[in-house]
């Protein structure tokens, strides 16, 4: 007695770019990348009238903009800083969505973190801007801050 031959099995076969060799798609192992933005924005369990709870994640994500504020400080202003390329863009996006009562939540949330781990927020906030204004000021220098407008940079 002679069998069928089962049906054959039909594997997927891409070609992958610019190179044209062929390999196996893994499409269900693949996530779509999250943009970083979400990353930094918002602080967990924030909401108008409410203090965000001291936690590391969120002391990180405000420390993130503090240090976004404290470059465009080192370079003068925004534009300064956009135009020597020291900030980036999620420091921009950060500046962008920037108010006043967010930098106070900050440094509140700053102060607090730091005096559970019984460090002083004062020093460390100061140690930070310093820090941070000095490659700030660094990148600037880099990127054309001394620069003459007009003239060809000498790099």
């Amino acid at each position: 007695m002679v069998l069928p031959l089962p049906a054959p099995v039909r594997s997927v076969v891409r070609y992958t770019p610019g190179t044209g060799r062929r390999t196996r798609a893994a499409t269900h192992r693949r996530e779509s990348p999250s943009p970083s933005h979400k990353l930094i924005r918002p602080l967990d369990g924030e909401s108008p009238g409410l203090e965000a709870a001291p936690t590391e994640q969120n002391a990180l994500r405000a420390t993130r903009r503090l240090i976004a504020r404290i470059k465009c400080d080192a370079c003068g202003g925004v534009r300064q800083a956009i135009a020597w390329r020291v900030l980036n863009a999620d420091d921009a996006q950060i500046i962008d969505e920037d108010t006043l009562a967010q930098q106070e939540c900050d440094l509140a949330l700053f102060r607090r973190w730091h005096q559970r781990r019984g460090t002083d927020p004062g020093v460390a906030l100061n140690e930070l801007r310093r820090r941070t204004g000095l490659h700030a000021l660094h990148v600037a220098g880099e990127n054309g801050r001394n620069a003459i407008p007009g003239q060809p940079n000498p790099d």
